[in-house]
């Protein structure tokens, strides 16, 4: 059994398993598979913390996240940092947002876009998120890539290209769908 084979491979698969349930809007599936990754030794989190806040447990899940990101080093925190951002942008805590963005690499283009459109910065952020999406489609991340043209859509509105807006809403749209993911509310939107 690959549990007791190689339980750091089964934890992450795990931990993988919980996103695609939390994408889908499974919260009691990704719940357990989440627990299950814990039980192997592979952390949870950013998505058990996002799953928390999705189903409106706001302040524990920020909570959770901050304890996990002081007891990680440099390279474990990425993943986390990422969740990080996602939900301080949802909290209003756009201090926070752009302080952890600072910490990511330069692959951070997408947040930082994000952080720029809700600081009403919008040309600066298409900037950065055509960065993001360029990257994104070179890696063939679906998933990343319909969250950018969520954001780009927002940027776009912001400058006054409706048009263009109207299109990356339609693209975030189309990858949502093929993915079978149900559209994050507020992506872009705020």
């Amino acid at each position: 059994m690959l549990e007791e084979a190689h339980p750091r491979a089964a934890g992450e698969t795990y931990y993988q398993l919980g996103e695609i349930r939390r994408l889908r809007g499974d919260s009691e599936g990704a719940a357990t598979a989440y627990a299950r990754a814990r039980q192997l030794q592979t952390e949870p989190q950013p998505g058990e913390a996002l799953l928390r806040f999705a189903v409106g447990d706001r302040e524990a899940a920020w909570a959770d996240l901050l304890a996990t990101l002081n007891t990680l080093d440099r390279r474990r925190r990425a993943r986390v940092l990422r969740g990080a951002v996602e939900i301080a942008l949802a909290r209003d805590d756009l201090a926070a947002a752009e302080r952890y963005c600072d910490e990511l690499d330069a692959g951070a283009e997408d947040w930082r876009g994000a952080v720029l459109v809700r600081r009403g910065r919008h040309a600066e952020a298409l900037t950065a998120l055509q960065a993001a999406l360029q990257r994104h489609r070179a890696r063939r991340s679906a998933y990343e890539a319909a969250r950018v043209y969520g954001w780009m859509a927002a940027a776009h509105r912001g400058v006054g290209a409706h048009h263009l807006a109207a299109a990356d809403e339609a693209a975030a749209a189309q990858l949502y769908r093929r993915l079978g993911i149900q559209v994050a509310r507020g992506h872009g939107t705020r």
